[in-house]
Parts: C-alpha cells; structure tokens; sequence
C-alpha cells in the first residue's frame, strides 16, 4: 500500500504525506504509517458518517486531538496535525516503533522489578502531566501504552478523557459526577462504573494504574469475571489478592498496597520514584 495523504484530504498541508500501510484498526477508526522527508508519523482517520452516533464520535475524536495537543511530556505521544475533509477527520501524529504493553504481557509472565519501576515511574510522569492540565485520561489500560523500540513509554488515546471543570482557575475547581460508564471494565475504579458516588479526578487514572502494574508483576489482573456485575462489584468491594503469597518483589508488593488503599494522588511521586524507594 502507497498513496498520498493528498489524494484523501487534498487540501491538507500535509499532502505530501505517504501512507505505507495501515497499522491497526479501532472502533471506529483507522491508524495508518506515513513518511513524510524521509520521517514517519501514525496517522489516524475516522469516518463519523459510517457510525449511528456519528457527532458523538466527532466529539470524541476532536477531543482526544485537543487533549493531546496541550500536553507535553515524552511520555505522551505528540500531536502535529488534526483536520477534517467532506466529514473525515484525521490526527497525524508521533510515530511509536514498538509493540503495545498488552502485546508484551502476551508473552511474559510477569515483569522484572527493574522494568515494573521504570514503566510504572514513565506512566506515573505521564499522568501527572495531564493531571496538572486537568485533563483526566479514563481508559489506563496495556494497549493504550505503547513501548518504543528505545524502550521508551508512550501514552495514548484520550478519547474517553475530559478536563475537569474548573481548570482555568484552580481555586473554583468542580466536583465532576460520571452520568454513564466510559472505559474498560477490567481496569476501571469503582467511580468510573458509577458504583461509588466519588468524583472523577487523577486518582482515578491512578487506580486503572495500579491495576495494570498489579498485572505486570503477577501475570494477569487483580479481579477477573465472565459476569460484568461481578466484576464491576469486586472492584468496588474487594481488596486486591494478596502478592506477598506469590513471592512477589517488594515493589510489586507496595503497589498492591496503593491499590488498596487509593490514599490521595501520586502525583509527588514520580519525581523522586527510583528502585532503591521501593526495596
């Protein structure tokens, strides 16, 4: 597969763009590879008119786009292009060389304490970026983290997130109320699934964070079930499973702890995390 961005958005500046192969495919979008002077970007293209909520997906789309272009840390992947012809949107983006967390996990058991630390501290710095901008990710989870082929953590899709009302002005900062489930089931806190009346803020990134480190460090996720209200109720109700009966590492062990217990944010955290912290 070759061909010009120019040929599908033919007023974008970016028509000189070649599309080489398409990279993956989501709910209702598109990732493509493109190079442009010899550079690779991911590019991304959403038809809404093919989808029955189709101004609902533009919004979303748009707002990933806006999230992202407002946050700047390596740790989040950039944004350097969005725009829309004859109803197709488009985001053209950083290229990530390397396989997704998730793809990682389908092939290791479980994770060195080294490695747990230096993902869980790069996620951890991510999000304290976004936190700081107010805007609040919602869907933590392995494929949405990508590892590049530095071994660098590169953070992606903002679809389900929003800023908190109130951001301009900190001080007259909103307590915002899910009214419906965004996110994937397996990681979310008990706020997003509406199961506690608690407000969505960072922390609840961080919760989805804790489930993915506890996932790591002991090969599958701390609560599994066929049944949705299940699964839905044990994050609501239940402590993690215990590490310490597996012989985990100390690391491992601390993170079941602040996966428990949830005691305010992380975000001083990441700026002093190194592994001798956690031994």
């Amino acid at each position: 597969m070759s061909e010009l961005f120019s040929q599908i958005f033919p007023a974008s500046e970016w028509g000189d763009l070649e599309i080489r192969q398409q990279l993956g495919q989501g709910s209702f979008s598109q990732v493509y590879l493109a190079h442009r002077i010899g550079q690779p970007y991911a590019v991304k293209i959403v038809n809404p008119s093919a989808f029955r909520h189709r101004e609902e997906v533009r919004v979303k789309f748009r707002k990933e786009a806006a999230y992202l272009a407002i946050l700047d840390n390596p740790g989040i992947v950039k944004v350097f292009h969005v725009g829309e012809h004859r109803g197709k949107l488009y985001i053209i983006s950083e290229y990530v060389d390397g396989p997704s967390l998730a793809t990682l996990l389908s092939t290791h058991t479980k994770f060195p304490e080294e490695t747990l630390v230096f993902y869980a501290r790069a996620i951890a710095l991510a999000l304290a970026t976004a936190h700081e901008r107010f805007v609040i990710h919602r869907d933590i989870k392995p494929t949405n983290i990508l590892i590049n082929s530095h071994g660098e953590i590169k953070l992606i899709d903002f679809g389900f997130g929003f800023r908190q009302a109130g951001y301009a002005d900190p001080a007259k900062q909103l307590v915002e109320f899910p009214d419906r489930v965004v996110g994937t089931l397996r990681y979310c806190a008990p706020e997003q699934t509406l199961m506690l009346k608690r407000p969505i803020d960072g922390r609840t990134d961080l919760y989805a964070l804790g489930v993915v480190l506890f996932e790591c460090a002991s090969g599958i996720p701390p609560f599994q079930s066929s049944e949705v209200s299940e699964l839905l109720r044990m994050h609501a109700v239940l402590p993690p499973p215990s590490l310490r009966a597996a012989d985990h590492t100390h690391c491992a062990r601390r993170w079941a702890d602040s996966l428990r217990t949830r005691r305010g944010c992380w975000a001083g955290w990441p700026a002093s995390a190194d592994a001798r912290r956690w031994r």
